[in-house]
């Protein structure tokens, strides 16, 4: 299920992701569980578990920026520390190994910090059989879920679904058939960043996302 639109502004994360919520919640049969991208994409998880009455847990996964330019994604690492290129990025600015093996260290660092912080010693939720929803604030080159999405296979889920509440056409197009659906209620024509499309898109806390899991706690 992807839908289109043109012009619409979400006003902040949680804001979309009730109207995530709204589009996922056809397709979902029970034995569901969220898992969501930190920072931005914890917010919109939080919205879119509590509609569906979901499990909400974290998945981490790191973009490694281009050398100059961290903006520009040229590889994501995952939990199990494994690397995903963009070989034609990476070719055309001639990043070196070294550089590439340095930064996939420091991500794989910032990952076990995000872990251990957000996390705890909480083990890490059992997926085998469950259908897993992947939710993050947009999806720019989708990088980033890319590496989620595989770790996620690695724990032998029975469906992976990818949720956002906007995302870039190639992005979207990449992830599509690696996974069993996409729900992205706006795919615009014209597509520079995420933030471009929330009206409030400030930066998440380490303290934010804490405090979402435990608000959900009863």
């Amino acid at each position: 299920m992807v839908q289109m639109s043109k012009g619409y502004l979400y006003p902040d994360r949680r804001a979309a992701g009730k109207k995530l919520a709204e589009n996922i919640k056809p397709e979902i049969n029970g034995n569901a569980i969220v898992l969501s991208l930190p920072r931005g994409g914890a917010v919109v998880g939080n919205e879119v578990a509590k509609l569906l009455n979901a499990e909400h847990d974290l998945v981490i996964s790191r973009k490694i920026g281009a050398p100059y330019n961290p903006e520009v994604a040229i590889a994501a690492v995952n939990q199990n520390g494994e690397l995903f290129k963009n070989e034609a990025v990476i070719e055309a600015l001639a990043v070196t190994d070294g550089y590439l093996e340095s930064q996939t260290k420091l991500q794989l660092d910032e990952i076990k910090r995000q872990l251990r912080e957000f996390r705890g010693e909480k083990p890490f939720p059992n997926l085998f059989q469950k259908t897993v929803i992947l939710v993050d604030d947009g999806l720019a080159t989708g990088f980033t879920m890319e590496a989620a999405v595989e770790f996620v296979r690695s724990l032998k889920p029975a469906r992976i679904i990818v949720a956002v509440p906007v995302g870039s056409a190639e992005a979207i197009a990449k992830l599509a058939p690696q996974v069993d659906l996409v729900v992205c209620p706006l795919i615009p024509e014209k597509f520079w960043a995420v933030g471009q499309f929330y009206r409030e898109f400030l930066q998440v806390s380490d303290a934010e996302v804490k405090s979402l899991f435990k608000e959900e706690k009863p």
